[in-house]
């Protein structure tokens, strides 16, 4: 998305391209605390969890309804003068924030089925295997936390972006 969209924020551009690793060590930080025993047992955030990935398809689902629906409108050309390069078309943009809103959407699904499948399978002895669970989990979460802030901010900074007016002024 960096190369099409320049961001209203370096730190937000940052975060972005390493999400990944920043969740994965913060899953990888919550799991080691869960296995050393600091952390309380998985099953009782389970049914807050679901209901935060339910409130986060329901954005998504409501992004990429709005998104449809105002594609041949203000929308591009909003998109146009967002974007950092001007030899990139609208259109192009608008399949990668789609694409990134296709993405995020199978990655809630995804956190949905893992939840649930903690909630659902038997209770293990083996502390590991239930750090490493706690771990995706937590990775995914983030994973889908942090997608969906930086869509909506996107798609906000693009709708609300004023270009520059030029500083010349014609004279007749």
């Amino acid at each position: 998305m960096k190369k099409y969209i320049k961001s209203s924020s370096w730190i937000k551009d940052c975060i972005d391209k390493y999400r990944v690793l920043l969740a994965l060590f913060i899953s990888v930080v919550l799991g080691y605390l869960y296995f050393k025993g600091n952390l309380r047992s998985v099953r009782f955030s389970v049914s807050d969890a679901i209901a935060v990935a339910s409130i986060i398809l329901g954005i998504l689902g409501v992004f990429i309804g709005l998104l449809i629906s105002v594609r041949a409108d203000s929308f591009f050309t909003k998109l146009s003068e967002y974007g950092n390069n001007s030899s990139v078309n609208a259109q192009v943009i608008f399949s990668r924030l789609m694409t990134r809103l296709r993405n995020n959407f199978a990655l809630n699904l995804l956190f949905i089925i893992l939840a649930l499948a903690i909630d659902v399978l038997p209770i293990t002895k083996n502390l590991l295997l239930k750090a490493i669970f706690f771990g995706g989990l937590s990775l995914l979460f983030f994973l889908s936390v942090w997608g969906v802030w930086y869509l909506v901010d996107l798609v906000v900074s693009i709708m609300l972006f004023k270009p520059e007016k030029s500083s010349r002024k014609t004279t007749t």
